[in-house]
């Protein structure tokens, strides 16, 4: 079940200090465990904050593709709405 992966192991050096990290296997979590989905809303707002889209109420918005609709004086930013919930 996963307990035989050959897990990762990182150092770097910053500032003459060297930083090792190294990942444990803890446990497996199940598909509709609560804390995968904490995880992965975790790990998706953190990659939509990377790639810059913004945030309003629960739906994100890209406002570097926006499109100007002149004839109305509105500016319209792309997006998506997601949720992560448990069938």
């Amino acid at each position: 079940m996963g307990h035989d992966l050959d897990l990762p192991q990182f150092e770097n050096t910053f500032e003459d200090v060297t930083y090792k990290i190294n990942v444990n296997w803890v446990q497996e979590i199940g598909e509709q465990d609560r804390d995968m989905m904490v995880f992965f809303k975790i790990f998706f707002n953190s990659l939509l904050k990377k790639i810059k889209f913004k945030q309003i109420g629960r739906n994100h918005f890209n406002p570097a593709a926006s499109h100007m609709i002149n004839e109305h004086n509105i500016e319209v930013w792309p997006g998506f709405a997601a949720a992560l919930g448990q069938l």
